[in-house]
């Protein structure tokens, strides 16, 4: 048999195709991708979430309506999903540092509310769960009112839940062992009718700063308002208009309803103008900090944001992998 050498590769017939076809090597479908994704750069783990919903009894479609990643992610916090199909719900819990699965959580009284109660256990719908073991400490706290679209914050003492119905905003305060204390509707914010503005989020870190700080979305754009204190805060309960009572109050450019949070290092939002964006913001002034830009593989997503500012989820519906990415700016 004869052997036929195959031909060589030169150097110079290399640079000979990409010189004259670089439409060859500068198209990303090779890969399988329009664009290389940029969030990947600030990648520290994924999860299938497919193969766990799979394994948890959870068939297709399944719908997420809340994820929730607690303050300080990688010093032992926790991050949470609450997700839902014919078969009923399920709350997935994961290790903050590396996403790794480390419980499901099945019970009757879940529901999409996540928060952190004052003693540092987790709080969904009406299911409390120890912060150490992950046990059920309870499954028959009060769910009234208690939605995703609803907000809360802590200063250690209390719970404050802020929600929105017809009526306007309102305030419900609880202790430490969830009874509810007292309950307040909130005044409006001047010039918006209650039916025009929705709460995006409410942020106090009671180690970090004493201030509250609650963003609202609003037909003509954003407002962040920022209380001195939880005290200035409840005393704005008695204000014609509940920016009259606070310390200040910033206008953002429009942006996304489900696109807002408030954390530690200043307001986080997602733009969709022009070129897609997540920006953060200043407190102070409202003016731009810095951004990271939105490819084109983008699709379907969301994000969640870490309170302290370190970390964020960033749920990929299109393929359901979960991933945490450190924030640009640290």
């Amino acid at each position: 048999m004869v052997k036929t050498a195959a031909p060589r590769v030169t150097l110079r017939a290399v640079i000979v195709c990409i010189l004259f076809f670089p439409a060859l090597f500068s198209s990303c479908s090779l890969f399988g991708n329009d664009q290389f994704p940029g969030y990947l750069k600030y990648a520290v783990a994924k999860v299938d979430l497919g193969a766990l919903y799979q394994a948890e009894g959870l068939k297709e479609p399944v719908s997420v309506s809340r994820a929730f990643l607690t303050a300080d992610s990688g010093t032992g916090s926790r991050a949470f999903i609450f997700a839902s199909s014919y078969e009923g719900s399920r709350l997935f819990v994961f290790d903050g540092a590396t996403i790794k699965h480390v419980k499901t959580v099945q019970n009757n009284g879940l529901r999409s509310f996540l928060t952190v109660l004052p003693s540092g256990n987790y709080l969904c719908g009406g299911v409390e769960l120890d912060a150490a073991t992950l046990s059920i400490v309870s499954d028959t706290r009060p769910t009234i009112s208690l939605s995703d679209s609803a907000r809360s914050f802590t200063d250690g003492v209390y719970l404050y839940v802020l929600y929105q119905d017809g009526a306007g905003l309102h305030c419900d305060r609880y202790d430490g062992a969830w009874n509810h204390l007292s309950s307040a509707s909130v005044p409006p914010l001047s010039g918006f009718s209650t039916s025009s503005y929705q709460l995006l989020d409410a942020y106090h870190e009671a180690s970090v700063s004493s201030k509250v700080r609650l963003l609202f979305s609003t037909y003509s754009g954003v407002r962040s308002v920022t209380f001195a204190s939880v005290a200035d805060f409840l005393a704005a309960y008695g204000q014609v208009s509940l920016d009259l009572g606070s310390e200040s109050v910033v206008a953002l450019p429009y942006f996304s309803d489900n696109g807002g949070w408030a954390t530690r290092d200043g307001l986080i939002a997602l733009s969709y103008e022009q070129n897609s964006r997540v920006i953060r913001y200043s407190y102070d002034t409202g003016s731009e900090l810095d951004d990271e830009r939105l490819d084109s593989t983008n699709g379907d997503r969301r994000y969640y944001f870490d309170p302290s500012g370190y970390f964020r989820l960033f749920l990929d519906e299109d393929t359901e992998l979960l991933h945490l990415l450190r924030t640009w700016w640290k």
